[in-house]
């Protein structure tokens, strides 16, 4: 057994926890990236390192509680990297040299990112402050399968969550849901603020990020208007991606990448919103269908990575996706980091991507109401004329989130 590895892996775990403990109630998504952003980063990097010289870190090498706490910071990795720990924890089960419930959770924790129905129960999505099961397989055998791991019905497991405050939608005294910090800037923005405030906001979310050299890199080589039939738009899409931080899009997958893309568009493409469509114009069942255009987006494989001698599939992601949505279609769909996912208290998917789509809808109109101008103007009126309004949702929410902690 390695000792220093085992005991720097429960080290490690124990950060990872305690940052996540230090979250105060009501305050959870604020404090997430000062807090529980870092140590994640930092401990991801470790498991790639550790992974990347050993292979899954199981019960004989790192012991039994080692080996769970190198489970515990990949459930907290990005979703590249809990698709390639997965077939190596499947291994490591099958020699009795990993725990199967630990590998149960990494298994829905995969399948829920990929937009699946998960297996075994494990993973709940917060919709109005309450904790709702991710779609599963075989509802009718749940239980059968949680109890073969040890684990207790979903419905107690269900109710024990209820019992406790859920991260992102907290409560107030009253028992009544409070909506998530995403959802209430959103409101502000929609009801409440006025336009100098908000303009000095877009402002400075401007003086932050400079002039935006990438995308007027992607607009050039297509013209303004990507089509992804155009191999040429394909290649100058992945490579802007890769500027606005999917990293995880390698440049020796681009062909890979690009496949993928091409695949994507030929069975979505002509289903997405017009060119000349906006993001207020939306109606229910156009929002239906962008959800299930990104859904299969997101799950595409765009990358590979070999691990032990296997070929591993990377999809898009939730942050991929969204972001090329925006550069296909900027007046209709806005992009999506993971930090406004986490200030919705969702981790991703196509419902939290519809239910985002449908705030930000509302809160354009709202605004473009109380200032007495077209949605169309807001960013001349507000002092970002370079954004499309789905963009300029897209700033507020950022500056808002990453300022006020």
């Amino acid at each position: 057994m390695n000792d220093e590895l085992r005991s720097e892996l429960m080290e490690r775990a124990a950060r990872d926890q305690a940052a996540r403990n230090a979250l105060s109630p009501g305050l959870e998504m604020r404090q997430w990236a000062e807090l529980v952003e870092p140590v994640d980063r930092a401990n991801t990097a470790r498991m790639r390192e550790i992974v990347g010289e050993h292979g899954w870190p199981g019960q004989q090498l790192v012991g039994e509680a080692g080996a769970h706490a190198a489970w515990l910071l990949v459930q907290h990795a990005p979703p590249d990297f809990q698709e390639e720990c997965l077939s190596l924890m499947e291994d490591a089960v099958a020699r009795e040299d990993a725990s199967p419930r630990d590998l149960a959770y990494l298994t829905d924790r995969v399948l829920m990112h990929r937009g699946e129905p998960q297996i075994y129960g494990t993973q709940y999505m917060v919709r109005d402050g309450v904790p709702t099961l991710w779609a599963v397989q075989d509802p009718d055998g749940l239980d059968a399968r949680r109890a073969a791991l040890g684990l207790e019905p979903e419905s107690q497991n269900r109710a024990r969550l209820l019992s406790d405050r859920v991260p992102g939608e907290a409560e107030h005294d009253d028992g009544r849901s409070r909506p998530s910090r995403g959802a209430s800037i959103l409101d502000d923005l929609r009801a409440n603020m006025g336009r100098d405030e908000i303009a000095r906001y877009l402002a400075e979310f401007g003086a932050l990020v400079g002039a935006d050299a990438s995308s007027q890199k992607l607009a050039r080589a297509t013209g303004g208007q990507v089509d992804l039939a155009v191999e040429a738009h394909r290649i100058a899409a992945i490579g802007w991606l890769r500027s606005w931080g999917c990293r995880h899009l390698r440049r020796a997958d681009t062909p890979l990448t690009s496949q993928a893309l091409r695949t994507w568009w030929d069975d979505w493409g002509a289903q997405l919103p017009g060119d000349h469509e906006t993001l207020t114009g939306l109606g229910e069942a156009d929002l239906a269908l962008a959800g299930r255009a990104y859904a299969a987006l997101r799950a595409a494989p765009a990358a590979h990575r070999t691990v032990k001698g296997r070929d591993l599939d990377v999809a898009f992601g939730d942050t991929a996706a969204a972001k090329l949505l925006f550069a296909i279609r900027p007046q209709v769909f806005p992009p999506w980091d993971e930090a406004i996912r986490l200030a919705f208290g969702r981790p991703g998917g196509a419902d939290a991507y519809v239910r985002m789509l449908r705030l930000s809808a509302a809160a354009l109109t709202g605004l473009a109401a109380r200032l007495d101008v077209p949605v169309s103007d807001l960013p001349q009126v507000l002092g970002r004329p370079g954004s499309s309004p789905p963009k300029l949702v897209d700033e507020f929410l950022l500056i808002r989130i990453t300022t006020e902690r």
